[in-house]
């Protein structure tokens, strides 16, 4: 296969991959960041603090993962030379497809907030923690530090990787894989974050894993398949090893180890799956809904299903929690994209403004 048709396999991968990367960002909020070691005794509630940690503690860090590399490629790969002129350009293309977004989307998370609390006290029901929790929160903290749309973290990071752009091409560009290997071993065992919001070590290292490879004119794929089984052996290996050794001192560097391998794995399986037009066919419709079911599904549409199936029977055993957990996601998925539906059908345009510019403003039919 020529390096013209690699590209075209690749951007069709990756395509592809999109939604059930996403299916996988929603699976890993089910759950709250709090982890709490496995136990290993038999029984269905065990089974089921297994399974779920596992899928949204553990699988869960490769959809982030993923689309930091996928940005940081992208950002560099058909770029002819590196100047100030191409940098600004990029930018100012940050600033309508993400800037502009991540602050509405956060502030819609905030309106939200106001609008619920308003009207529980209108009814009698009074105010919730949520709304004293705003009303004590900097814009600081509410816009950047966390921010109160919290999945919108990893396009704060993006905008962070994009303003120093010209760092890490320098970087990538003289060290090239031995500065990403050097990266990468760094990031795996010694386990350090930066504490500087917008400057996390997933971005840093996948994003500018990302970055090499397209400094570099690398196709991604065609690297990923050299290691085609042994990607998917070590990623389902070490997935077990991390979720054994949740809450513990090694849990970080098996997870990351997980991480990395899994990346690889999920563009070695998705070579695969888009063999099938079928499959090709409905990954790429799905996909136009990637961005919106990202912004909007904690804007109370996950809590709001997650109160719901909690306050059934299934909430009362392991097994009922185990079908609630499954259930949750595919739930919240097809609520949102019935919205953004309906959205494009009725107001493209506006919709177009929320998205960063992501919607065709010609109307389409449900």
């Amino acid at each position: 296969m020529n390096a013209i048709d690699l590209d075209k396999r690749q951007s069709l991968v990756i395509d592809a991959m999109r939604f059930p990367l996403i299916v996988l960002v929603v699976f890993s909020h089910v759950l709250s960041f709090d982890l709490e070691p496995i136990n290993f005794s038999f029984s269905a509630n065990n089974l089921y603090h297994f399974i779920s940690e596992m899928i949204s503690h553990v699988i869960g860090r490769i959809p982030v993962s993923c689309f930091f590399l996928f940005s940081g490629y992208f950002f560099f790969r058909y770029l002819k030379e590196w100047s100030l002129k191409i940098y600004k350009s990029r930018l100012l293309k940050r600033v309508r497809g993400i800037l502009v977004p991540y602050l509405l989307w956060n502030v819609a998370m905030i309106v939200a907030i106001v609008v619920k609390n308003y009207l529980f006290s209108v009814v009698g029901i009074g105010n919730t923690e949520e709304l004293a929790f705003l009303k004590s929160s900097s814009v600081y903290a509410l816009l950047w530090e966390m921010p109160i749309n919290f999945p919108l973290w990893f396009m704060r990071d993006l905008l962070c990787m994009s303003v120093i752009a010209p760092v890490i091409y320098l970087f990538f560009k003289y060290t090239k894989i031995y500065g990403l290997a050097a990266l990468v071993i760094f990031y795996v065992f010694s386990g350090w974050e930066t504490g500087v919001p917008g400057f996390s070590m997933r971005a840093i290292v996948f994003f500018g894993a990302g970055a090499c490879f397209g400094i570099h004119k690398k196709n991604m794929l065609q690297i990923f398949s050299g290691i085609n089984h042994f990607s998917v052996i070590a990623a389902i290996v070490l997935m077990f090893i991390a979720t054994y050794f949740t809450a513990t001192d090694y849990y970080e560097i098996f997870r990351r180890l997980f991480t990395i391998f899994g990346v690889a794995a999920i563009f070695n399986v998705m070579n695969k799956v888009v063999d099938s037009e079928r499959n090709l066919s409905a990954l790429l419709k799905l996909s136009k809904t990637v961005f919106f079911i990202y912004v909007a599904h904690s804007i109370y549409v996950m809590g709001w299903v997650k109160g719901a199936f909690y306050r059934t029977p299934l909430a009362d055993s392991g097994i009922g929690m185990l079908i609630a957990y499954f259930l949750i996601p595919v739930t919240v998925i097809l609520i949102l994209i019935f919205i953004e539906r309906l959205w494009r059908q009725f107001s493209p345009k506006s919709l177009s403004f929320f998205m960063g510019g992501r919607v065709n403003s010609k109307p389409k039919s449900l």
